[in-house]
């Protein structure tokens, strides 16, 4: 049964893209292409880089959301952020 259903499904693509090559020409279809690139990718894995917003989320979930402050939870946020942050 599955390879019924994975021709089914192999069927109704190839549909489509001949209905979009009838539409629209093999031009179209040729000129769409991934835009991706792996060297394009930047990643902010630095401690420093995730301390802002740690305080910033700590400091808007204790004086802007908590109806009561976990001082536990505060003071494992604090020491978090203070490993991670520096001078600036």
């Amino acid at each position: 049964m599955g390879f019924l259903v994975s021709q089914g499904a192999n069927e109704l693509l190839q549909a489509q893209i001949d209905m979009w090559n009838v539409e629209y020409g093999g031009f179209y279809t040729s000129g769409v292409g991934l835009s991706f690139s792996q060297l394009n990718v930047k990643v902010d894995d630095s401690p420093w880089n995730w301390a802002r917003p740690d305080a910033l989320n700590m400091y808007f979930n204790t004086f802007g959301r908590l109806g009561l402050i976990d001082r536990e939870i505060v003071s494992m946020q604090c020491i978090r952020i203070m490993n991670r942050s520096d001078a600036t």
